[in-house]
């Protein structure tokens, strides 16, 4: 085959790719408009808390607003003004009992859209979903207080020493869920499985999917993405490793013919248009690099 064969077979895929993603786009954006609604108004209650906060540092004079001034990175309990940068979240959140309050509240209500499909796979009550939630939400408090304490004396997030205190409050953490797992009869194998699941990598591929299926009849369940995730597990080569998942490793052909015996038609559609679109991706992706190949040292 000529060079101008080549070169004009691989315009001709970048170019249907480049359609395919473009449609794509085109639809998903309308079937995650309604899939997104739920999980903003999660977040609007913490974007307001950050603003509020903000604005009570400001009042109490906790930022100097000044010319030639610097902000401080934190505000202790004592006063105490560590300068060099802005205060983070968890510095302003600290400052204000009734924020944090309303940050941990909007922390817990968007906890179902990330470990929904695992209290699915347990079968948890609601009781047990109750004690599970109230338990991250505590750690994610604690984790708030630690980090805005070690701003507060003007300690770095690798000091040795708040380092310690992070890797013990993870260790308490872990043991108050491996107590709940016994208590509720799974075995730690099980807990630590539960816990690559619920991996950000996957639970995004898995949200691509629910959201462009969301306005469809057959919007995703807890239950079917609770089936789907060991599904897509088991097709990345990578995710045994580091929890990853690749569009561009993934076996996808494995994964939509597992999945058909899970997901309904309208689901199992959408899980056949991402892995086509993966497809091509990946083939203008290796055809854009035989054409710019990076020159060796």
């Amino acid at each position: 085959m000529t060079i101008k064969k080549i070169i004009g077979a691989g315009a001709w895929v970048v170019a249907i790719g480049a359609l395919i993603v473009a449609w794509q786009g085109f639809t998903e954006a309308r079937y995650a408009e309604r899939a997104r609604a739920t999980i903003v108004k999660n977040r609007a209650a913490l974007v307001s808390s950050q603003r509020s906060a903000r604005d009570a540092a400001t009042a109490k004079g906790g930022v100097n607003a000044g010319a030639g001034s610097s902000s401080p990175s934190a505000v202790g309990s004592g006063g105490k003004v560590a300068r060099g940068k802005p205060p983070s979240v968890a510095a302003l959140l600290a400052s204000d009992p009734k924020l944090m309050a309303l940050y941990l509240k909007s922390f817990r209500a968007a906890l179902p859209d990330r470990y929904g499909a695992t209290y699915a796979r347990l079968g948890l009550s609601p009781e047990m979903i109750d004690k599970v939630e109230a338990g991250i939400t505590e750690h994610e408090g604690e984790t708030m207080d630690l980090q805005a304490a070690a701003e507060a004396q003007g300690l770095a997030n690798d000091d040795p020493g708040v380092a310690a205190m992070r890797r013990q409050s993870e260790r308490d953490f872990q043991a108050t869920m491996l107590a709940w797992a016994a208590t509720a009869g799974f075995t730690p194998s099980q807990l630590k499985d539960e816990r690559a699941l619920a991996s950000q990598p996957l639970q995004n591929l898995i949200g691509n999917l629910a959201a462009s299926v969301a306005l469809t009849a057959a919007p995703m369940t807890y239950a079917q993405a609770g089936q789907l995730a060991p599904i897509l597990a088991a097709a990345s080569p990578t995710f045994p490793t580091n929890g990853s998942v690749d569009r561009n490793t993934l076996d996808w052909d494995k994964a939509v013919a597992q999945a058909s015996g899970v997901l309904p038609p309208a689901q199992l559609e959408g899980l056949q248009t991402m892995a086509a679109v993966s497809k091509i991706q990946s083939m203008a992706k290796q055809f854009y690099t035989q054409a710019h190949p990076v020159p060796g040292p």
